[in-house]
């Protein structure tokens, strides 16, 4: 019988540490212009807005240079994104009324690397 301890343990290629943020402070002023354009699976863009009160990383999320909002990370998963300036995202979900500006959205993000923490 073979130890674990001794084995050798495989990581499967396609695994992707990745977190899903619902998007804030929606930006009615610029969503007016594209909310019929923003469906599930498009891309957006997030740029490091600095960081809140508590210390919490803050995102401006932008599709097409248009500004959707901000989403915030806390806890241990902003250790994954300290120090990176851009990311990418995908629109995951969303909610909206017939012809009306998104209410609410979901946006999933993956770090460009992995960092060692602890």
């Amino acid at each position: 019988m073979k130890s674990i301890l001794n084995s050798d343990l495989t990581i499967d290629p396609d695994f992707a540490f990745r977190t899903i943020a619902s998007v804030e402070e929606i930006s009615n002023h610029d969503m007016i212009y594209i909310y019929h354009h923003i469906k599930v699976g498009k891309k957006v863009k997030l740029s490091y807005a600095g960081t809140n009160v508590k210390g919490d990383l803050r995102w401006k999320v932008e599709y097409k240079n248009f500004m959707l909002g901000y989403i915030t990370l806390g806890g241990f998963v902003k250790h994954f994104y300290e120090g990176q300036t851009e990311i990418h995202g995908e629109i995951v979900s969303l909610s909206q009324k017939k012809h009306l500006p998104i209410q609410e959205l979901d946006i999933e993000i993956q770090p460009l690397k992995l960092k060692k923490v602890g």
